[in-house]
């Protein structure tokens, strides 16, 4: 950040922590049950099998 003190710094640094903790929201993306995609398996009993999300997925966004 290149500031001149560490005071400079400091106060920069504490603006961008300030900003991203006021702007962000959870956003829901996936629910729990949902299928995500089939993935292929290698010498398994099945040849795929079906990713299935076990809780709902949360994600924060800004």
């Amino acid at each position: 950040m290149k500031g001149e003190t560490s005071a400079i710094r400091f106060e920069e640094a504490k603006k961008l922590l300030d900003y991203g903790f006021s702007n962000f929201q959870y956003i829901e993306n996936n629910q729990k049950g949902e299928s995500l995609k089939i993935v292929n398996v290698n010498k398994g009993v099945a040849s795929n099998v079906d990713a299935i999300f076990e809780e709902n997925n949360r994600n924060f966004s800004f």
